[in-house]
């Protein structure tokens, strides 16, 4: 799972925080507030051509290209959300979030190289930013570097401890690494945090398995693989 970030935090801070010499049209902020209650709704296909709107009455206004980024991200639309967030660069170029939403994107896209180099950005201009340490540790983890991966994930879950897919994701290179019992206690947390996490407790379930009853079954057929296939083969019919 990709963390683009939550859409009306981030237009709340750009609405008080605006671009120096920036003037703010009323239009362009009233059209941007429709938008968010379309994404309030769920439904950002319909905030996209309000978010346009008001990049029509101000081209300088920063939360209408940055949520338009968001839900043209949010809707599959990955090239031009690329562009949008390009754009905010150019007018607030030291604004971390949309560095991570431009990794998050690239990662989408199956270019975590590219991911990484905004990632790394985004933690050099905000290094509290929780979902750029977990984006960077998915990208890192996409490139087989599982040392930096842990490491990333580590780090966001330091800063943010409530998502669960940073223990599912470190549940994954914990047994990629043949450190099961860590694994199994990852996956733990993951579904402490969210009952319904069904990768979670499909990949706990092997692990049960796998730690606890076959090597019973291994006692019981004396080490006869044959026969622990067959046994298992009945249960499952």
């Amino acid at each position: 799972m990709r963390h683009f970030l939550f859409v009306l935090s981030s237009i709340i801070f750009l609405l008080w925080g605006g671009v120096e010499g920036q003037s703010m049209t009323q239009e362009a902020i009233d059209l941007v507030e429709r938008g968010n209650a379309f994404i309030r709704l769920g439904n950002p296909q319909q905030a996209i051509p309000l978010y346009r709107l008001a990049i029509g009455k101000d081209q300088q206004f920063v939360p209408a290209y940055y949520n338009l980024g968001l839900a043209l991200a949010g809707t599959g639309n990955l090239a031009e959300a690329i562009t949008v967030f390009q754009k905010v660069v150019e007018l607030k170029p030291h604004f971390a979030p949309v560095y991570n939403d431009l990794g998050a994107v690239f990662l989408d896209k199956g270019e975590p190289k590219e991911a990484v180099k905004y990632l790394q950005q985004a933690i050099k201009l905000d290094e509290k930013l929780a979902n750029a340490h977990y984006n960077l540790g998915l990208a890192l983890k996409e490139l087989k570097d599982n040392r930096g991966a842990i490491a990333s994930l580590l780090k966001a879950e330091q800063l943010d401890p409530s998502k669960p897919e940073i223990f599912y994701h470190l549940g994954l290179l914990n047994q990629e690494a043949g450190n099961n019992n860590d694994a199994f206690d990852l996956y733990q947390k993951a579904i402490q945090l969210n009952p319904k996490y069904s990768q979670a407790h499909y990949n706990l379930g092997a692990l049960f398995f796998y730690k606890e009853i076959f090597p019973a079954l291994l006692i019981v057929y004396n080490d006869r693989s044959d026969s622990i296939l067959i046994y298992l083969t009945l249960i499952l019919l």
